[in-house]
């Protein structure tokens, strides 16, 4: 997997961020998602007209539990879409849409994954802090 250099990319910082609408965020994914379609269980969504993401409650039993039993609340990442082609950096979407959720003060961990067979090494997620 290539490397790209945030700073040498010539990607600029994202558009700034709001909640939107999960309707319109279903709708970005079923235009720009690789796996398209639309996700059940928004709890919230973030982002702008050229991308955003998608969170929900937790899935995994494992990070359900190992949370729980930390008295953490826990909160996932569903999906992560972007306009094609787009000129700014996936990781400034995440890193503003993360502190635009952390203002609500109801999660302590946000969990998130990647698709390695789809080409995704989670490098927006290390490079977004």
């Amino acid at each position: 997997m290539e490397r790209i250099y945030y700073k040498t990319s010539g990607l600029k910082k994202s558009p700034p961020v709001q909640f939107i609408d999960k309707y319109f965020a279903n709708k970005m994914l079923d235009d720009w998602h690789y796996l398209g379609g639309k996700t059940r269980g928004v709890l919230h969504a973030i982002g702008h007209d050229e991308g955003c993401l998608i969170f929900g409650n937790c899935t995994s039993r494992y990070f359900q539990k190992r949370y729980r039993d930390r008295d953490k609340k826990v909160i996932e990442l569903i999906r992560m879409v972007g306009v094609p082609e787009h000129k700014w950096a996936m990781s400034s979407l995440m890193s503003q849409s993360i502190k635009l959720l952390k203002t609500l003060d109801l999660y302590d961990v946000v969990v998130t994954y990647s698709d390695p067979l789809a080409g995704h090494g989670g490098m927006v997620y290390s490079a977004s802090g």
